[in-house]
C-alpha cells in the first residue's frame, strides 16, 4: 500500500488542478441604449442597424461598431466594464476572453467575478470606458492610431479628431478617476491619475503634448455617462443576461498566456504628469531696434 501512494499523488494534484480550473469565454457585451445612427457588426460580418426598441441587445464581444455625428451608444459588459461611444468614428473590440464568472461569486461583490482580457481598437471619435470594477490582475488595453492605453480600476475618456488634408490628429485623454498610461510610438510613457487630462495635436509619429486639468465641458459629458449606468444598473447587474452568449474557447486558442520573459534592457522611465496652476498672463512686449552705427552700416 505505502508504496503505491508516491504513484497515486501526482494523480490527485492533477485531478484537483483540474477541479479548480476555470473554463475561458468569449466575453459578451449588451447594448443597452444608442441614439442616431449606429451600425455594429459581429467580426467577420455584416453590419447591422439597430434601433431604439431593440433594447437590451446581448452580443458576443467581439464587434465592430460605427457610430455618425451626433448619435451614441451604450454598451455594458460581463467584466463588470461599461463603453460609450460617440461619433463621428468606430472603434472595434478585438480581443474580449475571460473566465467564466460563478453566480455566487457574481452577487457576493460589485468586482468582477473573474479574471479578463480585453484589447480595444479605438479609431475616432469619443469613448468614455469605466472599468473600476475590474480586478487589478485584469487587463484593458486600448489601441489608437497615437499609441496604446491601459487602464487600470479607471473611469476615463478620450477623443480623437483627424484632418485628412492636413493629415493631422488633435486628441485629448481625460482620467475622472483611478489610473490611466498612455504610451506614444517613440515609446514614451505618459501616467494620468485622478482629475488630469493630456491634450496632443499633430502627426501621427510626432504629435505635441500639454497636460493640464480635466475640462469642465468633460466633467460634463462623464457625467451624463455616470447618469446612463445608473439608469441601467440592474440590467448592467444581471448576470443571467450575458450567459446564454458565453462561447467557451479552447486552450489552443488563447494567445498570450506564457509568462513574459524577463529582459536584460533597461525599460523607459515612465514619464509620471504632476500639472500646476496655470501662469499668469504675460504683458505683451514690443521692442524697437535703434538705427545702426556706421561701424554696423559696413557689415550689411
Amino acid at each position: 500500500m505505502s508504496s503505491s501512494l508516491p504513484k497515486l499523488i501526482p494523480v490527485l494534484l492533477l485531478l484537483a488542478s483540474f477541479c479548480e480550473a476555470k473554463v475561458t469565454v468569449r466575453g459578451v457585451l449588451i447594448l443597452q441604449e444608442l441614439s442616431g445612427d449606429i451600425s455594429i457588426s459581429h467580426m467577420g460580418k455584416e453590419e447591422v442597424n439597430f434601433v431604439a426598441n431593440q433594447m437590451p441587445v446581448p452580443m458576443q464581444g467581439l464587434i465592430g461598431c460605427r457610430a455618425n455625428n451626433g448619435s451614441y451608444v451604450f454598451l455594458s459588459a460581463s467584466n463588470r466594464s461599461t463603453i460609450l461611444f460617440e461619433g463621428d468614428g468606430s472603434f472595434t473590440i478585438d480581443r474580449f476572453e475571460q473566465a467564466i464568472p460563478d453566480l455566487v461569486d457574481w452577487q457576493s461583490s460589485q468586482k468582477e467575478a473573474s479574471q479578463s482580457r480585453v484589447i480595444l481598437n479605438f479609431r475616432e471619435g469619443q469613448i468614455t470606458i469605466d472599468n473600476r470594477d475590474m480586478f487589478d490582475s485584469s487587463q484593458y488595453l486600448v489601441e489608437t492610431p497615437l499609441g496604446s492605453i491601459r487602464s487600470s480600476s479607471a473611469l476615463w475618456q478620450m477623443h480623437i479628431s483627424f484632418d485628412p488634408g492636413s493629415q493631422r490628429f488633435d486628441f485629448r485623454i481625460s482620467c475622472r478617476d483611478g489610473l490611466v498610461r498612455f504610451t506614444d510610438f517613440t515609446g514614451k510613457t505618459y501616467t494620468l491619475r485622478n482629475g488630469q487630462r493630456l491634450s496632443g495635436a499633430g502627426s501621427q509619429s510626432n504629435p505635441s503634448i500639454e497636460v493640464g486639468a480635466i475640462a469642465e465641458r468633460t466633467n460634463e459629458q462623464i457625467q451624463l455617462f455616470l447618469e446612463l449606468a445608473r439608469t441601467y444598473s440592474s440590467s448592467i447587474s444581471n448576470l443571467a443576461a450575458y450567459e446564454p452568449h458565453f462561447h467557451v474557447i479552447e486552450q489552443d486558442q488563447i494567445e498570450g498566456n506564457e509568462p513574459i520573459a524577463k529582459s536584460d534592457k533597461t525599460l523607459p522611465i515612465p514619464i509620471v504628469i504632476e500639472y500646476s496652476n496655470d501662469p499668469p498672463v504675460v504683458t505683451p512686449f514690443r521692442g524697437e531696434v535703434g538705427v545702426p552705427s556706421m561701424d554696423e552700416m559696413d557689415l550689411f
